[in-house]
């Protein structure tokens, strides 16, 4: 318990108020976190904002968009050990990583490691290793019937309920070979049915088996190999150790994601629920991800020097595109008319990184420590038969200030800056990609298409056509600037305190820009509109709005670049508490976040408000109408604390609570009537208004029995105690139904279970 979460400065040497933080096993063990990393992440760490609702069995086995402190949820790194296994396509995890395999989670999100590839969010997760003696454990939880509440019948739909579910696992862990060998091998099973907004789901259902081993060539080597193996992933890895001097590495990761979107057909959508049109004929693919690399370390004097190195191959086959027709209607107005076609062409995207670094941990007094770093790295990305890659070169300085103050309450100072570069993903060479999709627009009016006018084209692909689509060979790499200030004390012994605070600028930015048809392309009008303040006119405004020029219909063609365009920015302040005594560990923390960065797309949605979102915002000016505002993983403030208490009798309670600020999102004006037909124009900068806060409360109440060599724990876990229905989502459009709620957060749910070990 006394070391139940502790800053990452205790195990890997990093510095105090970093925002880096380590759940341990007895977290994972005595927390209500349902069996999933992202429901105990998205809860218990208040810097990290989610796209969904995780906890309590709901989205089993399926990964969640993750993001913190400004950066896009596609640039979170998600590691086992020095070994990547974020998708190279979104970043996404590639596995979901069931929280039975793991003695730990690290997760930094302030002062990033220097040995990773992540701008603001990464997860390292530490494999189980072998226990002295043979031990097996069994776990099973159930919820259902009873124990599942639906939503209530007075209130707007839950925007997911339980409807029910059961979650299974093993394992086993040892030492054979005189102990030189040591085995950790499990398997889980969990099979969940929700109801998303009172709408049945489709069983979700994921199993997974992993193998940990470590064997030991002699006093000073050991090697180190981990499968991993789910539903449709697979992944290995194997580690050559001498001690803490040197460590060589390698792992393989395959993913093969079987999309249930169809093939071909007539479907429907409309653009402010289903999000942008080009996104609904993603129908996955093939990706592949393959790493080796080394790390060395050497103590000097007053110097403890890191070295390291890796190349990565990553690549990704694209699933057949959907053909075929989507009728595009905007808050049920009927729009547009998109006719996808494909080449009938596989495509074939590919990235080859290389990352080499050099760290230096110097003792100027005994006192005062500098951290300094130094970090090469090269992307070079390609699709078979494209006219142009990308290709990145960028230098990544750090430097830490550490100063021990020597004071009775033990205060430690932090200050420094870094620069970080984004990850190549290969979603961005879609564009120009001969093999991806493109599409013909027509207007459309809701009656037959017949006689109705081509009003425009859209990629990614080519349509056999290279100056269609094409990314720019000058396209600049998007670099994190950051600056740290922080301190660290101790009131009384057994409570730290700590207050960080970060100011973040990222530039250049990416999007995809319209060079065919320019803003020069349309006309312009006005209409009348009451801003934010729908009761005063004092901010009453005159809204502009573009209507394509008929002669510019169909003169699409697309770049991929660098557009002139303010840098996104961001300032927060994480406060953190924390209390270990024998019986009681608490942790409070907080965070008060400000950004201001451009949407890659309208909507609120993690999918279009983040700025690493290639959308429309270059593509449609009515997409560019108060574009900057604050983004998707911008919650502005958040408290949330977790907590285990030991009881008389072996019992302990686990809790976990949270307080949330409203997701932030932009009043939509719908315009009718339009050359390109209907479109939805912001009314003020998104951030401007928000909806209401997030609130839970989740329990575990666990009990041990010991009986010889055995121990029975049995659990019962509750979340959303309280039975808070706040809203998640609204009515967004400008009207009478402006601010309706339309979604709730998921009610209460209770899970019984029970883990055996022996």
């Amino acid at each position: 318990m006394r070391r139940a979460l502790v800053v990452l400065a205790l195990i890997a040497g990093a510095p105090p108020a970093a925002a880096q933080s380590i759940y341990t096993v007895e977290l994972l063990r005595d927390l209500p976190a349902g069996g999933n990393l992202f429901a105990l992440i998205e809860a218990a760490q208040p810097e990290i904002t989610t796209d969904r609702f995780n906890s309590g069995g709901l989205n089993a086995g399926s990964a969640e968009k993750a993001g913190a402190f400004l950066a896009s949820w596609s640039q979170t790194e998600y590691r086992i050990g020095d070994v990547p296994i974020s998708s190279p396509v979104d970043g996404t995890p590639m596995l979901f990583p069931e929280l039975a395999w793991w003695k730990g989670i690290n997760v930094a999100t302030g002062v990033m490691p220097s040995d990773g590839s992540a701008t603001a969010l990464a997860m390292s997760l530490e494999p189980r290793t072998a226990s002295d003696r043979w031990t097996t454990s069994v776990e099973m939880t159930t919820s259902g019937g009873a124990l599942s509440q639906a939503s209530s019948p007075d209130r707007p739909p839950a925007i997911q309920a339980l409807d029910n579910w059961t979650q299974v696992s093993a394992l086993i862990s040892g030492r054979t070979l005189h102990g030189r060998l040591g085995l950790v091998a499990g398997g889980a099973r969990s099979a969940a049915t929700t109801v998303v907004r009172n709408l049945d789901a489709p069983l979700q259902q994921t199993g997974s088996a992993f193998v940990n081993a470590s064997f030991a060539i002699s006093a000073d080597q050991t090697l180190g190999a981990l499968a991993w193996v789910s539903d449709d992933s697979f992944h290995s890895q194997a580690t050559l150790r001498h001690g803490d001097r040197w460590r060589v590495f390698g792992g393989y990761t395959d993913r093969n994601i079987e999309s249930a979107r169809p093939s071909s057909g007539r479907l429907t959508a409309d653009r402010l629920a289903d999000g942008p049109i080009g996104l609904l004929v993603d129908r996955g693919g093939h990706e592949k991800r393959f790493i080796a690399g080394g790390r060395s370390a050497k103590q000097l004097t007053r110097h403890a020097l890191t070295f390291g190195a890796d190349i990565e191959r990553t690549s990704f086959a694209a699933a057949p595109t959907f053909t075929g027709a989507i009728e595009e209607r905007v808050d049920g107005v009927p729009a547009r008319i998109w006719r996808f076609s494909s080449p009938g062409l596989a495509s074939h995207r590919r990235a080859l990184a290389v990352n080499v670094f050099a760290a230096d941990h110097i003792s100027i007094t005994s006192h005062i420590t500098l951290d300094a770093s130094l970090r090469f790295s090269s992307a070079d990305g390609s699709t078979h038969a494209a006219a142009q890659g990308i290709h990145w070169k960028s230098l990544s300085p750090a430097a830490y200030l550490y100063w021990d103050l020597s004071t009775e309450w033990q205060l430690k100072l932090l200050t420094g800056v870094s620069r970080l570069p984004d990850q190549l993903k290969l979603g961005l060479l879609a564009y120009g990609d001969p093999a991806a999709p493109t599409a013909d627009i027509y207007r459309w009016n809701g009656g037959p298409l017949s006689g109705a006018p081509l009003i425009g084209r859209v990629g990614p692909g080519t349509g056999g056509d290279a100056a269609f689509t094409r990314i720019d060979p000058e396209l600049r790499r998007p670099m994190m600037d950051q600056f740290a200030l922080g301190i660290e004390g101790r009131p009384v012994p057994k409570l730290k305190v700590s207050i960080l605070g970060l100011a973040r600028r990222q530039s250049p930015q990416i999007h995809g820009v319209n060079i065919g048809v320019p803003i020069s392309g349309y006309t312009t009008f006005t209409i009348h509109d009451d801003n934010a303040d729908l009761v005063k006119p004092d901010d009453d405004q005159l809204l502009t709005i573009y209507n394509r020029r008929p002669e510019m219909f169909a003169s699409d063609r697309y770049l991929l670049t660098n557009p002139d365009l303010m840098s996104a920015t961001m300032a927060s302040v994480v406060v953190s508490g924390e209390l270990t005594t024998k019986y009681v560990y608490f942790r409070m923390a907080g965070t008060g976040l400000l950004s201001g960065g451009a949407a890659g797309s309208r909507g609120f949605t993690a999918v279009e408000n983040d700025l690493a979102m290639t959308g429309e915002l270059f593509a449609d000016p009515n997409a560019a109408t108060y574009a900057r505002g604050q983004l998707f993983n911008d919650r502005m403030y958040t408290i949330k604390t977790l907590s285990v208490v030991t009881l008389p009798r072996d019992i302990r309670v686990g809790v976990i609570g949270r307080y949330q600020d409203g997701q932030p999102f932009s009043r939509m004006v719908i315009v009718p009537g339009l050359n390109q037909g209907t479109e939805a124009v912001r009314g003020f900068a998104t951030g401007r208004s928000r909806f209401t806060f997030r609130s839970t409360l989740d329990v575990r109440l666990q009990k041990r029995v010991a009986a010889g060599g055995a121990a029975l724990d049995v659990f019962l876990d509750t979340y959303n105690l309280l039975n808070m229905s706040n809203e998640v989502e609204e009515y967004v459009v400008t009207g009478p139904r402006f601010r309706e709620t339309t979604a709730v957060q998921p009610p209460r749910s209770f899970h019984l279970g029970a883990r055996i070990t022996f």
